[in-house]
């Protein structure tokens, strides 16, 4: 156990401080399932341009995608595919 806390505070000190709170909530179980999404897209962007970055997101294959934050309107979402649903092979990005 003591290995993983080590790689966790690790892992913790390459977060922007900005967003260090939230990841260490979500790491530590102690936020929600809506914390914890938000914690996964906002290190998915590293950390920049969160909002547009992650509102944009094409990596529509992503468990999560169809619960990120900053979406611009869920009108748009139905059942998990936007209206422009990219075709087989984009939307890959990692």
């Amino acid at each position: 156990m003591t290995k993983i806390l080590t790689e966790l505070e690790k892992h913790l000190e390459k977060v922007p401080p900005m967003y260090r709170g939230l990841a260490t909530r979500a790491l530590k179980g102690r936020c929600g399932k809506a914390g914890a999404v938000k914690a996964k897209c906002q290190e998915c962007v590293g950390y920049e341009d969160v909002s547009r970055r992650v509102g944009q997101c094409t990596v529509w294959r992503c468990p999560l995608w169809r619960f990120r934050p900053f979406q611009k309107s869920k009108a748009l979402i139905q059942d998990g595919l936007s209206t422009s649903t990219p075709a087989p092979g984009e939307g890959l990005e990692e």
